[in-house]
């Protein structure tokens, strides 16, 4: 029996084009309410809450570069658990403060 990996892959062309304009309505939407401007301006938001949690979750952006650009584009490793413990805890405590935050 041939492992999954040993059979060809259909092409996913179309989903990710369709993913790409799902993704810039998104952001259209999101530029078009002015959602960031609401936050940063609003005298109702807790500003050293936002504040923390716009850092855990810059903090979850560049260990994802890390492990996605840096460690598999640049370097050319395979990433697995067993690789990158330190920055697979890293990324879950921030997770876990962006939550509670």
């Amino acid at each position: 029996m041939a492992s999954l990996e040993d059979k060809p892959r259909p092409s996913n062309t179309g989903f990710k084009v369709f993913s790409l304009l799902v993704f810039l309505a998104a952001l259209f939407g999101v530029m078009d309410m002015d959602v960031l401007g609401i936050c940063l301006g609003s005298s109702q938001v807790n500003r050293p809450l936002f504040d923390l949690n716009l850092l855990a979750v810059g903090g979850i952006l560049c260990c994802k570069l890390y492990l996605e650009a840096f460690r598999v584009g640049v370097k050319g490793e395979a990433v697995a658990y067993e690789d990158a413990q330190t920055t697979t805890h890293i990324m879950l405590l921030l997770i876990l403060a962006s939550f509670l935050l």
